[in-house]
């Protein structure tokens, strides 16, 4: 169990780095990988909460449910533009919250996005998207798979929500975790990501 952790902790952070600004996509993973690395120090504070299921980010402005048992992740945040990283508690399946001006539609949005994942994971496959609506919102739905770059090779398969907030600016939330436990996690991931809402409601007592 602990080597599967350190192959999924990997692989978020790959995640991550693949989550570069969609103008830097095309300038490949090195730089995304280098960006992802930036000190800590220098990312904006966030002020969020999660009280049961219900997490809430005042910074954001947005709510999600969460699957039972997950926990505010703060190692997830690795860039200025993610506003939330989540987990389950033993940090097997994990979610990410990015928020991103980009002068384009939100299919390019989601195009170059995916672009920027498929250069950093080997054996990449999209499998299927969709056009939902989330919080009122324009949105696509996609699933996709890839290996990540670390030995040995595992498979991945993720499940991103983009969101249109408004003109230029655009949500994206992103679940995933082994392909070997996608498929049980397949359904509570999809209810977490067309979860998104923004306007949360204010903190209860008990938020942690």
């Amino acid at each position: 169990m602990k080597a599967m952790k350190q192959i999924l902790v990997a692989a978020s952070l790959v995640v991550i780095s693949a989550t570069a600004p969609v103008v830097e996509a095309q300038q490949g993973a090195e730089k995304a990988a280098t960006e992802a690395n930036t000190v800590k120090a220098d990312l904006p504070k966030i002020d969020e909460s999660l009280h049961g299921t219900e997490y809430v980010n005042r910074t954001g402005k947005f709510s999600l449910t969460l699957p039972p048992e997950w926990i505010i992740n703060a190692d997830l945040r690795h860039r200025p533009v993610t506003l939330a990283g989540l987990s389950s508690s033993d940090k097997t399946r994990f979610a990410i919250v990015e928020q991103r001006e980009y002068p384009g539609s939100l299919a390019s949005y989601k195009e170059l996005s995916i672009a920027a994942v498929r250069i950093t994971l080997s054996n990449f496959e999209e499998r299927s998207q969709s056009s939902v609506t989330i919080d009122g919102k324009r949105a696509i739905l996609a699933h996709y798979r890839g290996n990540i770059p670390v030995p040995p090779n595992t498979s991945v398969e993720f499940v991103t929500a983009f969101i249109s907030r408004s003109d230029n600016n655009f949500i994206k939330v992103t679940a995933w975790c082994a392909e070997s436990l996608f498929h049980d996690m397949q359904p509570e991931f999809e209810k977490l990501v067309t979860s998104y809402h923004s306007s949360p409601r204010l903190a209860v007592a008990g938020d942690r």
